[in-house]
This record gives C-alpha cells, structure tokens and sequence, in this order.
C-alpha cells in the first residue's frame, strides 16, 4: 500500500463503456470530498472521454469543477434506454454554446 500526500487528486479511469448487460450503478464524477474524480460514461459532461478528461481535470485542478453551471449526463443508461435520444442529447450538447461557460485563464479557485 503507498501513502498519499493530504491535498492529493486521484483520477479513476477504470471504467468501462456499455460492456456488461448488467447496468452498473452510477458513479459520481467527483467524490464528496473533491478529491477522487472519475472519468467514466455514468456521468460525463462530454460523451468523448478523452474530452471529458482534458477539461474536467484541469477544471478540478483550478477548483472550478463544483458549483460552476456544469452538467453531467449518464450515457449508458440514456443510451440502454433510448438510442435516438442518446444521439440527439449529444448533437445538442455540440452545438450549445451556452452549456459550458468560458472560464478566463486568470480566474483561479
């Protein structure tokens, strides 16, 4: 077991993507304590995870990722559930200018 320095971030990327028939449970993209964040398809704020990724991490490092107006969607159970729903949230969420707000690169947490 290693130790983690107090004031550490964790980023979970273990999950999977619509592998099992079984829906998992959901888990939160960022833990309660601001301190473990998960990329993964159960609450995504962009259904790229790569995207997902760059952004949320730099917003989590500037403390900008709780409490700014961003939301996060569960893919796989809208995509279980409604394929051309699924698709159409995501057109949307291309196309929205005002679902991310911009965050200058001066403004700190």
């Amino acid at each position: 077991m290693r130790h983690v320095e107090d004031g550490s971030i964790v980023v979970n990327c273990s999950g999977r993507f619509f592998r099992g028939e079984r829906l998992e449970g959901p888990i939160p993209a960022l833990s309660t304590n601001g301190c473990v964040m998960a990329i993964n398809p159960r609450s995504l704020m962009h259904f790229l995870t790569s995207v997902a990724g760059f952004f949320d991490t730099h917003l989590l490092y500037r403390g900008l990722l709780r409490g700014n107006g961003f939301y996060a969607l569960d893919h796989e159970a809208l995509f279980r559930q409604n394929r051309n729903a699924w698709v159409g949230t995501l057109a949307a969420s291309l196309h929205e200018p005002g679902a991310c707000r911009s965050i200058p690169a001066n403004e700190a947490a």
